[in-house]
């Protein structure tokens, strides 16, 4: 991997860490990073998003969704019902595979053999999370929406107007990142408190136990309470 590289997703898989780049496909280590290998079959793609569901790693990208068994070293396309290629974000719910799209959120029953339509079309989908057999899905400039039925039926639960980024699970407590800051959710969903960065869009969130991570334009900030507080993160040295 090159200084270059504009990388967009992490994803872990035991001592296996993948990156996805902006135009020069995924990388993986088996060192913690020391040093990386291509893999060569996912060319040129924006890799936007990872999923991880035991030795199956799907990758949402420019192109579609991607799937590897095999830690990386083939990729296969797994792309037939999508309607539209561009794939922000890929979430599991057990045997169900969701795939944020920007025409929609789509299912997969079948490790990503086929792909059907939910009830949510329409819309960019961004951010894609899933506890239970509850889906959360973050769309652009629309809000946040729920489906507790495997994506049958969706319904609206609040921050209406707002371009939800990222969503990311600390404990029973959800995180939005938007481009109006972050917001805070404690009853799965239905309330949001807004905790902190005001009018700061967020580009990545990441939960460490009782740590949350934000990167924004500003820099990298860190919560040890649930938000309630944001610090600038220490630089790299």
């Amino acid at each position: 991997m090159t200084n270059s590289d504009n990388v967009h997703s992490f994803a872990v898989n035991g001592n296996y860490i993948y990156v996805g780049t902006e135009n020069n496909g995924v990388y993986f280590s088996t060192n913690n990073g020391t040093n990386w290998k291509r893999s060569d079959n996912v060319t040129n793609d924006k890799i936007i998003s990872f999923a991880v569901n035991l030795n199956n790693i799907f990758a949402g990208t420019d192109d579609g969704v991607y799937l590897t068994t095999n830690n990386g070293t083939i990729w296969t396309k797994v792309n037939n019902g999508l309607t539209n290629k561009t794939v922000f974000s890929v979430a599991i719910s057990g045997t169900n595979i969701f795939a944020g799209t920007h025409d929609g959120v789509f299912l997969s029953t079948n490790n990503g053999t086929n792909w059907s339509e939910t009830g949510l079309t329409g819309y960019s989908v961004k951010s894609l999370i899933t506890s239970g057999t509850n889906i959360f899905a973050g769309t652009y400039y629309f809000g946040l929406y729920l489906s507790t039925n495997n994506g049958k039926n969706w319904a609206p639960i609040g921050l209406i107007n707002t371009d939800i980024e990222l969503l990311a699970f600390s404990g029973r407590n959800i995180f939005a990142g938007t481009d109006k800051g972050i917001f805070l959710s404690t009853n799965n969903g239905t309330n949001w408190t807004e905790v902190g960065l005001t009018n700061t869009k967020t580009n990545l969130l990441a939960v460490n136990e009782t740590n949350i991570f934000a990167g924004t334009d500003k820099g990298i900030f860190l919560s040890t309470n649930n938000g309630t507080k944001l610090d600038r993160s220490r630089s790299a040295k």
